[in-house]
């Protein structure tokens, strides 16, 4: 069944996001989720587009790995293992935060050990959704790619750009929808136990007919996002001209020890603030979007392929949802 206007009119965005974040703010263990997502989301290792810098920091490694072969080794190794830990936590604490908001909203008792609990159950599943999206936006890339590739290979350049314009517009949507599933697909996952290609249809289907509920939700969580920069922005910016001048006073007094001291403070400082900020926004928005499907997936709760959800209680200002 479509959410018609009246339907989309009875769909309350402030009271979802209000409600988020008052749970996000009690329910300060789920943070924990929170921090281990953006770990292992950002588990992975950059390199400058400047070729002099590259350069200039590979001679320098190079320099240093012959003077310290075994310490560089070892760090190297300790930092791929970290990284590679990371990740798997990081699916983890996705089925943990999921199931966790869901008992807090249900007005269960939960904890920090019983999520981790819950999450490794659904760990193979959210890692199968996750790398299956992977690889069908990848898959879709190469095989676009691949006749661009040519025409500029056969320097035929008009067609080769009249072809990027068209695989734009063809990825944008299929990103879009693949988001979408994702989300929707995580929830089907977790709180209706579901396979990966039963999570998938039902995610589809609900997208499909609450198309519009979902775009109008994204939307509001674009502006969200964009108020939370902002706010994130002028949170940080005081502490960090705090944090400069105390670098200059080390400057001019230490030299360049002064300058390694403020970075190092700077560091101990602004990334734990940054990191506990953005761990609390996870559980919001992550809250949101589960209080948003309880919402649009309510009309079909009767349906069979949501059997194993049970029903929601309406959603008030000040009462949690009971568990789907």
């Amino acid at each position: 069944m479509k959410l018609n206007s009246q339907k989309l009119k009875e769909l309350n965005f402030w009271e979802i996001i209000k409600e988020s974040f008052v749970l996000a703010w009690q329910k300060k263990y789920l943070w924990w989720f929170g921090l281990f997502l953006i770990l292992g989301g950002s588990s992975s290792f950059g390199f400058s587009s400047d070729d002099s810098k590259r350069d200039s920091s590979m001679k320098a490694f190079n320099t240093f790995f012959a003077q310290h072969p075994a310490f560089t080794i070892s760090i190297i190794s300790f930092l791929i293992v970290l990284c590679i830990l990371l990740f798997i936590l990081s699916f983890f604490a996705r089925g943990a935060l999921i199931k966790s908001i869901h008992q807090e909203l249900a007005e269960k008792k939960s904890n920090f050990k019983a999520g981790l609990k819950m999450g490794k159950k659904y760990f193979g599943k959210i890692l199968g959704l996750t790398l299956l999206s992977v690889i069908f936006l990848i898959a879709v890339a190469i095989v676009m790619a691949i006749p661009i590739t040519s025409l500029f290979a056969a320097k035929a350049f008009i067609p080769a750009f009249i072809l990027i314009a068209i695989a734009i517009l063809i990825f944008i949507p299929l990103a879009f929808l693949v988001h979408f599933l994702l989300r929707l697909g995580y929830l089907y996952l977790v709180l209706g136990d579901l396979s990966i290609r039963s999570a998938l249809e039902n995610a589809y289907s609900l997208l499909k007919n609450n198309l519009a509920a979902n775009l109008i939700f994204f939307l509001i969580f674009l502006l969200v996002n964009f108020v939370f920069c902002i706010a994130l922005f002028f949170l940080l910016a005081p502490v960090a001209l705090i944090l400069f001048l105390v670098g200059l006073i080390l400057f001019f007094i230490f030299q360049k020890i002064g300058i390694v001291i403020a970075i190092i403070l700077a560091v101990l400082i602004l990334l734990p603030i940054f990191l506990i900020i953005v761990s609390f926004y996870q559980v919001f928005q992550q809250t949101a979007w589960i209080k948003f499907f309880h919402a649009i997936a309510k009309p079909k709760i009767e349906e069979k392929v949501l059997e194993k959800i049970p029903e929601t209680k309406k959603i008030t200002a000040t009462n949690a949802v009971e568990e789907i």
